[in-house]
């Protein structure tokens, strides 16, 4: 849901709107669901570095 909000903030011109839902939204999250969020970033951060270590060692 906040990619929503952010493609209506940036889409529509009404970014006072999509940051106070994306921080209600924050809000409302659970430990364990701020902790998978963290994975999730985590582990997309090491798969588009080892994608552009590969693509360096191309050349």
């Amino acid at each position: 849901m906040i990619f929503f909000h952010l493609g209506i903030g940036l889409g529509m011109g009404l970014l006072t709107f999509s940051l106070i839902m994306i921080v209600m939204e924050l809000l409302v999250f659970t430990d364990e669901e701020y902790r998978k969020m963290k994975n999730s970033v985590i582990k997309t951060n090491q798969k588009i570095s080892l994608s552009i270590k590969r693509k360096n060692r191309a050349f």
